[in-house]
């Protein structure tokens, strides 16, 4: 069974793990939690005030994307 035929549960506990990945080390390495064919690009985004950035993850091969905020 490829990714893309998974359960919707396990794509989302996919998600969950890459998140939590890439919050931990925005520069890791970790495959899309959707297809699993390319690595996940991630750009980093400071809010305006300063106390929290948004993690935009997106996967070059299949389009899926997902934003991760975290306090600095």
């Amino acid at each position: 069974m490829s990714f893309s035929e998974s359960n919707p549960a396990d794509t989302r506990r996919r998600w969950i793990a890459a998140g939590t990945t890439i919050a931990a080390d925005p520069d890791a390495t970790v495959d899309c939690p959707v297809c699993g064919q390319e690595k996940l690009a991630v750009q980093v985004v400071e809010w305006p005030d300063g106390s929290k950035v948004d993690l935009h993850m997106t996967c070059p091969n299949c389009g899926a994307r997902n934003v991760v905020t975290k306090q600095k």
